[in-house]
């Protein structure tokens, strides 16, 4: 299971009223599932093993959106505690998109920011997917830089994106 060490508040699964999706701490059990979504979506996907690492790094915030006990969205963060908590990887899957769930997942990301005491979230986003900077700036994030050539197939340079409480 993922660690959550960094929390001051134990972590438990919330239901999305509105919408019947549950958020709860990403497991091992969900990997296989989560990287046959990463493959689906992007061009130059994480790997199995990335996740793997992730999801038991002491400082990572491993969340996952479901229905039915199917993954529809996931995010990978990583807590530096009381300072900082960077968006590492946060993906729904593509018949989901665009429907209010990237929201519920991110909602859920800066609570339990929050709760470990942060002020500065922060991200990269491809220049190319104004969907996902839209959703973000709806959040209070703004461009803080860009980093060239950060993306690979295709090479693109990446947005960084900051919000500050």
């Amino acid at each position: 299971m993922s660690s959550l060490s960094t929390c001051k508040k134990p972590f438990t699964a919330l239901r999305a009223p509105m919408s019947g999706y549950l958020i709860r701490p990403m497991q091992e059990a969900d990997l296989d599932q989560v990287a046959q979504m990463e493959k689906e979506i992007y061009s130059d996907p994480w790997s199995k093993r990335m996740f793997l690492d992730h999801l038991f790094s002491p400082t990572s915030l491993n969340l996952t959106l479901e229905i039915n006990k199917e993954i529809t969205g996931y995010a990978c963060n990583t807590i530096i505690p009381e300072y900082l908590l960077a968006i590492d990887n946060l993906t729904i899957k593509r018949d989901f998109q665009k429907k209010g769930y990237g929201s519920i997942l991110l909602t859920k990301i800066i609570q339990k920011g929050k709760e470990s005491g942060i002020n500065t979230f922060t991200l990269e986003a491809r220049e190319s997917n104004q969907a996902a900077i839209a959703l973000y700036r709806k959040f209070g994030f703004k461009v803080a830089g860009q980093r060239k050539r950060y993306y690979h197939s295709p090479v693109e340079d990446a947005l960084i994106m900051t919000r500050e409480e």
